[in-house]
């Protein structure tokens, strides 16, 4: 059995003194892969970060997105086990 469980954890673009706390939150949605960065790191090696757009509903209260936009740390417990098992245990069913 594997990590199942995991935080994201998100930091305002302000300085220390200037964070207004920490939230606990959801993941807000974005629309996925609309931006692409080409970055460099510290090491000189380029990587690209995939980024997305914000859309009505990333700005909710309660959301990772909302915030950060408000200047506080955001944490966000994620799983990611994207199993479906209802879906799993059907299939089963039908193809055994």
């Amino acid at each position: 059995m594997g990590i199942e469980r995991l935080n994201n954890v998100n930091f305002p673009d302000v300085s220390e003194e200037n964070v207004g706390g920490v939230s606990v939150t959801y993941q807000g949605r974005g629309k996925l892969g609309s931006v692409l960065d080409r970055r460099v790191d510290p090491r000189g090696r380029t990587y690209y970060w995939i980024n997305s757009n914000l859309i009505n509903e990333a700005n909710a209260d309660g959301s990772d997105f909302s915030a950060i936009q408000g200047g506080r740390d955001s944490v966000t417990p994620l799983h990611i086990n994207l199993t479906d098992r209802d879906s799993q245990n059907n299939l089963k069913e039908v193809l055994n």
